[in-house]
C-alpha cells in the first residue's frame, strides 16, 4: 500500500515534527555519519521557523482584529446613514431630484424572472471560510449550492437573503486547503427562478 507523505501538512505539526526529528537525529548522528554542521543547520532552521511562525500568527491576529474593527465601523456608519436618509425622505421639502443627486434612491426592483441570473463574488477569508457576495436586485434571496474538490456534484448549502453568505464548513481534512465551487439561483419567495449563476471557484485555506 502506498505511504502518505511523512511530512505533516500543517505548519504547526511540521514544527513539532522538525523538533522531534532534530532531537532523534542528534542521538543517531554517529551511526549515519551526520556532521555537527548539518545538525547546526537544523537548529538554525528551527530557530528561523519559530520566529517566522510567531510573526505570522501575530500578523494574522492583528489582521483579524483590524477586520473586526472595520466591519464594526462599517456597520455603525451604515446605521447612521440609513437613519439620516430616513429623516431626509420624511421631510416635507424632500424631492426625487434631491434623492437622485444624493444617491439615496435604490435601483429598480427585480426584472424578468425567467432571465434573472445571480452574479457571485468570492473572497477567501482563511480559517476554512469563503465569502460569497451578491446583489438581491429585488428578489427574495439566493439558494446556494457548493461542491468540494472530489465531490460528485453540486449540493445544496443554504438559502441566503442577506448578503454576503459565508461558507463556514470545516475543512474535509484539517489543515489541508481545499478547492470549493459555488453556484446559485435567485428565489422569488420559496421558488427558484431564472438562470443559474456561473460557477465560481475559491480555495478554502486553514
Amino acid at each position: 500500500m502506498p505511504k502518505q507523505d511523512y511530512l505533516p501538512a500543517t505548519q504547526a505539526d511540521f514544527l513539532a515534527w522538525h523538533l522531534r526529528f532534530a532531537a532523534k537525529l542528534t542521538e543517531l548522528k554517529l551511526r549515519y555519519g551526520v556532521t555537527d554542521a548539518q545538525l547546526a543547520a537544523l537548529t538554525a532552521e528551527k530557530t528561523a521557523l519559530d520566529t517566522r511562525f510567531a510573526e505570522a500568527n501575530r500578523l494574522k491576529a492583528e489582521a483579524k482584529a483590524a477586520t473586526t474593527a472595520l466591519n464594526a465601523a462599517l456597520a455603525a456608519s451604515e446605521k447612521g446613514v440609513r437613519g439620516l436618509v430616513r429623516q431626509l425622505k420624511a421631510h416635507a421639502a424632500y424631492t426625487e431630484a434631491d434623492g437622485a443627486a444624493l444617491g439615496i434612491i435604490g435601483p429598480d426592483e427585480a426584472g424578468d424572472a425567467s432571465t434573472a441570473k445571480p452574479v457571485l463574488g468570492v473572497r477567501e477569508l482563511g480559517e476554512g471560510r469563503v465569502e460569497l457576495s451578491f446583489a438581491r436586485l429585488g428578489w427574495t434571496g439566493l439558494r446556494i449550492y457548493g461542491r468540494r474538490e472530489g465531490d460528485a456534484g453540486l449540493a445544496f448549502l443554504a438559502v441566503d437573503t442577506d448578503p454576503p453568505y459565508v461558507d463556514t464548513r470545516p475543512l474535509a481534512v484539517a489543515g489541508k486547503p481545499e478547492v470549493r465551487e459555488y453556484q446559485a439561483r435567485y428565489l422569488d419567495g420559496d421558488d427558484e427562478i431564472g438562470l443559474p449563476s456561473d460557477i465560481v471557484k475559491a480555495v478554502a485555506r486553514p
